[in-house]
């Protein structure tokens, strides 16, 4: 296994070039360190700040293997999730992804527990090459989550984005519960841990030289 330098990034779907501004790359320019693969973007070096992005791959690695169960038995032997990314060698892939442990991609009804557990991501250089990192910026399978979409109430689709928000919402509130400590959502407001429900009101949050109205 051959821990490497940088860092990985997965670019937000049809926004590859907001990336590329944001981690000031030309993927037009063929340099050392540098490599594109769809949607994946590895650097060496030290991580830039970005917001274009599914997930960060925060230690990427690759390692080498013979067999299927080989490439199997080495993800499994660092955390029991992980999600495929396809990137090349996609039949060998998919045997790979049987033999791992089962990560549910499919919608998922709200409010919605994500696990604690760590997200990894891999994808397969060629049939003998891992590129994965176990540290990822997203507990979501490659960057995303989808929920069951109500097709009759709502008159837009824009309140997926609201359950996309509150639940990222509950999954820091579980952290730092689970970690014993306290995650600021602002200067000196701490994240709920309760979903809104009937009777909750939403209000905006004024900032604390705005003065009184």
């Amino acid at each position: 296994m051959n821990q490497l330098s940088g860092t990985a990034w997965l670019a937000v779907r049809d926004f590859q070039s907001n990336l590329y501004d944001e981690l000031g790359i030309d993927p037009a320019v063929k340099t050392g360190g540098l490599r594109i693969l769809g949607d994946l973007v590895y650097r060496d070096g030290p991580a830039k700040p970005s917001y274009w992005n599914r997930t960060i791959l925060e230690k990427p690695f690759i390692a080498e293997f013979s067999t299927i169960s080989e490439a199997a038995g080495i993800l499994r032997g660092i955390q029991r999730n992980w999600a495929h990314y396809p990137v090349a060698c996609f039949r060998r892939a998919e045997l790979i992804r049987e033999k791992l442990p089962h990560v549910s991609d499919k919608p998922r009804h709200f409010p919605f527990s994500v696990p604690l557990a760590p997200m990894g991501m891999w994808s397969l250089l060629d049939e003998h090459t891992l590129f994965a990192s176990a540290e990822t910026s997203s507990p979501f399978p490659c960057g995303e989550i989808r929920f069951e979409e109500d097709h009759v109430n709502p008159p837009s689709r824009a309140y997926m984005k609201m359950y996309e928000a509150l639940t990222w919402v509950r999954y820091l509130h579980d952290l730092e519960a689970a970690a014993g400590t306290q995650v600021a959502a602002g200067d000196d407001a701490s994240l709920p841990g309760a979903l809104p429900g009937p009777g909750s009101r939403c209000l905006p949050r004024r900032p604390a030289s705005a003065g009184p109205n």
